[in-house]
């Protein structure tokens, strides 16, 4: 299938198939290989991994290669195509990391998320994706997009693989087991306006089944301030890509999205992005009492519809606020859609820094979502 999928930019066929592969997006330096950014007129020749492969390496993991991302991982489509159905989007800008793992290629891809491009790609594919909290993992060897919401994620088949990549990681230190039953809270009308009912209905099948299990989940509505962080997100978003790369695209041949997105940053000024970081900070402990003033482990929230045709990265608008708040998250498969036999997923959300936590509560709802088939393919439901 990958001549179809088109995952992958090169492959290293030096690597054993029987050693722990990775894949890696072609904004994340991998020595010996060239960086693209998505483009044919950037590329760069790195002699050093990334910290992210580096720490993979050491913990026995070999990078397959390089993987297709969107241009410097905005939102102009990759060539890449959706493994669950060719006619449909990967999503961005980690096309190749997810479309690599869904066509099991390999176990383990890495990518980047700067306001929805690890989860929505993750859930487009049905694999599992994870956002760590922000500056968990270093990015030194990464292309910068928008330094304050810059995340390295990971793609994995089922928990297992990724638990073990992020420990890798992240050293967790938090990542033990609790002999508490996680309480959760259901964020289920959260992005109403964007979110289709055959998700909502996804998602609420996907509770029922866990609620049956022992998990305490309780409703609540999120405060508006949420959703309207998203702008602020775009606006801090633009600023930031433009002070990053601004002067070094100057001039040369960037596809439509990343024009505009650095045409917006150029108009603005200092004050205005003084403003949006102060505006996030006032807002981080608002975020931090919707999980303590419900005594709350998780928040399940929606992620993204199914995946949309080919030719589009989709709408990362459910994940871009909890990006800009830098809390952990995570994309969890919960099973096919009758008609089109595309994933749907949910997003599962932990508080600022808790992500042995997060993953904690992940495996366990994978663990509680699965049955003896989905088991038997690898955890998809």
């Amino acid at each position: 299938m990958e001549d179809r999928v088109r995952a992958w930019v090169v492959r290293d066929e030096s690597v054993p198939a029987s050693a722990k592969q990775f894949g890696v997006k072609d904004i994340i330096d991998v020595a010996g290989f060239a960086t693209a950014y998505g483009v044919d007129f950037a590329t760069t020749h790195p002699h050093v991994d990334a910290w992210c492969v580096s720490a993979l390496r050491a913990a026995g993991w070999r990078p397959a290669g390089k993987t297709h991302t969107t241009a410097f991982a905005f939102r102009d489509p990759a060539i890449t195509r959706n493994p669950r159905d060719l006619s449909r989007s990967p999503g961005g800008s980690s096309a190749g990391s997810a479309a690599a793992v869904g066509a099991g290629d390999v176990p383990l891809a890495l990518g980047t998320q700067t306001l929805g491009s690890v989860l929505r790609p993750a859930a487009y594919c049905g694999v599992v994706g994870y956002k760590p909290t922000w500056g968990k993992i270093p990015t030194v060897g990464v292309s910068p997009c928008a330094p304050t919401l810059d995340t390295v994620g990971l793609f994995a088949r089922e928990m297992t693989t990724l638990r073990e990549a992020a420990e890798a990681l992240l050293a967790l230190d938090d990542a033990g087991s609790t002999s508490r039953n996680p309480r959760l809270g259901l964020a289920l009308d959260y992005m109403r306006e964007r979110i289709e009912p055959s998700t909502r209905a996804a998602i609420e099948r996907a509770v029922a089944r866990l609620r049956e299990r022992g998990v305490e989940i309780v409703d609540l509505a999120l405060p508006a301030f949420v959703e309207e962080s998203l702008a602020h997100a775009q606006r801090l978003q633009a600023a930031e890509t433009y002070a990053a790369t601004g002067r070094w695209l100057a001039g040369k041949p960037v596809p439509p999205y990343v024009a505009g997105l650095l045409r917006e940053g150029s108009e603005i000024d200092a004050a205005a992005y003084r403003a949006e970081r102060s505006w996030r900070e006032a807002h981080r402990p608002r975020v931090a009492a919707i999980f303590s003033e419900r005594d709350l482990d998780a928040l399940i929230a929606p992620c993204a519809n199914l995946a949309p045709e080919f030719g589009t990265t989709g709408d990362p608008s459910p994940l871009a606020p909890w990006t800009f708040f830098g809390l952990p998250a995570l994309a969890l498969p919960i099973g096919d859609d009758a008609a089109t036999k595309l994933p749907f997923s949910m997003q599962i959300l932990g508080p600022y820094g808790a992500d042995g936590p997060l993953l904690e509560v992940a495996t366990r709802l994978e663990a509680a979502l699965a049955t003896p088939e989905t088991a038997a393919a690898g955890g998809r439901s």
